[in-house]
């Protein structure tokens, strides 16, 4: 049984990583690409660019993190889950115990609707 246990183990820990390097291919920058700078832009588009709050010299990003952005965003959620710095922006852990509390209030209004009847 003890086999079995470490098996699994196994095969989960294969998946994981598997996973994990399949996403780290998935977002490496493409080498062969031609770079996003300002090459074919006239000085008039550049400036318009720039009005509009985009940076015409920044590589195109895909919208997916890759592992070191997710990991950067991961440890800045974990490494303070309890601050609170106003309505808006609270602790990872805040949030969840507001959302666990939410859950159990349904569950109570549930229970006290359901035993009566």
């Amino acid at each position: 049984m003890k086999s079995l246990n470490l098996k699994a183990g196994l095969v989960s820990l294969l998946i994981f990583f598997t996973f994990l390097g399949i996403w780290y291919v998935a977002t490496l920058p493409v080498s062969g690409a031609p770079a996003a700078g300002t090459a074919g832009l006239s000085a008039e588009q550049i400036e318009y660019q720039k009005m509009m709050g985009k940076d015409p010299g920044s590589t195109k990003t895909t919208g997916f993190p890759t592992l070191g952005q997710m990991g950067k965003a991961i440890w800045k959620q974990v490494s303070n889950p309890l601050y609170d710095n106003g309505p808006n922006d609270k602790g990872i852990l805040i949030q969840l115990g507001h959302s666990l509390a939410r859950v159990g209030l349904g569950f109570l209004l549930a229970c006290v609707v359901a035993v009566p009847l």
